[in-house]
C-alpha cells in the first residue's frame, strides 16, 4: 500500500524521478540536449535532484562511456537549468540562499542513526529485510555476472541507492523519501 499511494501522489519527489529518469533515457539514446533539459527539470522540481545528476554523471565516468565529454557538457546544462529555476526564490528571500535551510529540531548522531535504521526496516518490512541479508551473497554473485552486459545502469543504480540513503541519513523525516 505505501507504494501504491506514493505512486499516486503528485509530490515533488516523483515528478523529479520522472524527469531524472527521462534525462537518463535521453543521455543513453546520446540526445545530450535533450537530456540536459530533462535532467535541469528534474533539479529544479527537487534540489536533491543535483545529487543524482552528479551520480548519473559518475556512473558514466566509471563505465568509461564514450562521448563523456557530450555528457559532461549534458550535466553542466541541466545544472544551469535548475540554477535558473531557482533563481525567483533566491530573489525573493533577498539574494540569500535561506529558502534552501531545513529545521529537523535537536536530534543527536545516535538518535539519527537509530530512526535511520529503524525507517529503513519499517519501510521494506522486517521479513524483506532479513530476506535481503540472507540473499546478499546471491545479489553479488548476480551482479559479479551482469556486470559487462548492465554495468552502466547496475553502477548508476547503487550509486542512486548510496546517494539516497546518505540524504535519508541526514534527513531521516519520512520514508517516502526512500523511494
Amino acid at each position: 500500500p505505501f507504494y501504491w499511494v506514493n505512486s499516486t501522489c503528485t509530490i515533488d519527489y516523483m515528478w523529479a524521478l520522472a524527469l531524472l529518469f527521462a534525462g537518463y533515457i535521453f543521455l543513453k539514446k546520446r540526445n545530450y540536449v535533450l537530456a540536459g533539459i530533462f535532467m535541469g527539470l528534474s533539479i529544479g522540481s527537487r534540489l536533491s535532484s543535483v545529487l543524482f545528476v552528479f551520480m548519473l554523471f559518475a556512473s558514466f565516468i566509471l563505465t568509461r562511456e564514450p562521448d563523456i565529454d557530450k555528457v559532461f557538457l549534458s550535466v553542466v546544462f541541466s545544472v544551469v537549468i535548475g540554477a535558473i529555476l531557482y533563481l525567483p526564490s533566491f530573489v525573493y528571500v533577498g539574494w540569500d540562499l535561506t529558502f534552501l535551510t531545513y529545521d529537523m529540531g535537536e536530534m543527536d548522531w545516535f538518535g539519527r542513526a537509530a530512526r535511520f535504521v529503524y525507517k529503513n526496516i519499517y519501510f521494506i518490512g522486517l521479513q524483506t529485510f532479513i530476506a535481503l541479508l540472507l540473499m546478499m551473497l546471491f545479489i553479488v554473485r548476480g551482479f559479479r555476472q551482469n556486470y559487462k552486459d548492465y554495468k552502466n545502469i547496475l553502477i548508476f543504480s547503487l550509486l542512486m541507492i548510496v546517494g539516497i540513503e546518505a540524504m535519508y541519513l541526514k534527513f531521516p523525516l519520512e520514508k517516502a523519501y526512500l523511494l
